[in-house]
């Protein structure tokens, strides 16, 4: 199937994560270009520039990978494999990031990046932070395609966080015949047959500050992805949100009710499609917000008093607070 005669009603993935497992399949002695065809995939097309295809021969994929090579412990050879521009710009802006905690919040914000069908979610529960990921197509079960991801994911925080991270847990909800390779690579117990598909992370040790990051670039990046997904998400309500909010917010006071009024829909329908994305009206509005306040503090030296109320705070103290939140640094500390 040609990668442009794909239509926006079609969950998608990044070109890049199936090259990713192909080098890793060419690995093993295998011939990726006959195991994606017996997928029905053309790896020619996928390689072009930021290319992408539909998400279910990446689920064919992986099975058929699996057998092919005989590893069902596939994941970790992937991850061996894999560096930041594996993940485009979602990778870059990643590792421009001011610490870990940073870099998960990008990953929630844009997963869809990476595929179409995936919605990953930050669950706070102090002291530990909770990244879950869900899948529609896959199916949670499918441990291989998730392994892979969290191995991948590891990596990259792993390094932000100069090697102080502190994995807690994975949990995963199908299972292999042994958990000791897993466990091995990610220093932590590993769960088989929960509930979701998780990462548990000791939250404090996700604030550790990288000596490297780029505010400003990492800020371009999210400009780039979010343009990027807007080619084809245009249809999803949360992408029309997050368009409304980021041109609206800093001129009014906005409520769920006025952007739903915005859209041509009800409130109750809002909720409702916005529920179905995997997201809810307060989540966007929050990392709006987070969006914009970094933005104006990186390229404005307005007092922080007028970014507070820019940004609909009651004051600058909550502000301080929610920044803090967000970032792990003051807005203070944040401005360049």
């Amino acid at each position: 199937m040609s990668i442009n005669n794909l239509t926006t009603n079609m969950p998608t993935s990044l070109g890049n994560w199936a090259l990713l497992l192909a080098n890793t399949i060419e690995s093993y002695g295998v011939d990726s270009q006959i195991l994606f065809q017996e997928c029905g995939m053309d790896l020619a097309s996928i390689k072009k520039s930021n290319g992408r295809f539909p998400t279910t021969f990446m689920v064919k994929l992986w099975s058929r990978a699996v057998s092919k090579t005989r590893d069902p412990y596939i994941a970790l050879r992937v991850a061996k494999y894999f560096n930041n521009t594996t993940f485009s710009g979602l990778g870059l802006a990643m590792a421009a990031s001011h610490h870990a905690y940073d870099a998960l919040q990008r990953c929630t914000r844009y997963g869809r990046f990476i595929s179409e069908d995936c919605t990953v979610r930050l669950q706070d529960d102090a002291p530990q932070v909770s990244l879950v990921v869900h899948s529609e197509l896959a199916g949670d079960s499918h441990i291989y395609g998730f392994s892979a991801v969290f191995c991948c994911l590891y990596k990259v925080l792993d390094e932000l966080a100069m090697d102080s991270l502190a994995l807690k847990e994975v949990h995963f909800c199908g299972d292999l015949d042994s958990k000791q390779p897993l466990q091995e690579f990610f220093g932590c117990e590993v769960f088989y047959g929960a509930s979701s598909n998780k990462m548990v992370f000791d939250k404090k040790s996700l604030y550790q500050k990288q000596d490297f990051s780029n505010a400003h670039l990492a800020s371009s990046l999210d400009v780039w992805i979010e343009t990027y997904l807007n080619k084809f998400q245009q249809k999803l309500v949360s992408t029309q949100v997050e368009t409304y909010l980021l041109n609206n917010l800093i001129h009014g006071e906005l409520d769920q009710g006025k952007v739903a009024s915005s859209l041509a829909m009800s409130t109750r329908l809002l909720q409702r499609r916005l529920k179905k994305e995997g997201t809810v009206y307060s989540q966007l509005f929050d990392d709006c917000r987070k969006k914009l306040a970094i933005q104006i503090i990186h390229d404005h030296a307005l007092p922080m008093s007028e970014v507070a109320f820019m940004l609909g705070f009651s004051d600058q103290g909550n502000f301080s607070r929610a920044f803090k939140r967000w970032t792990g640094a003051t807005p203070y500390q944040y401005r360049p």
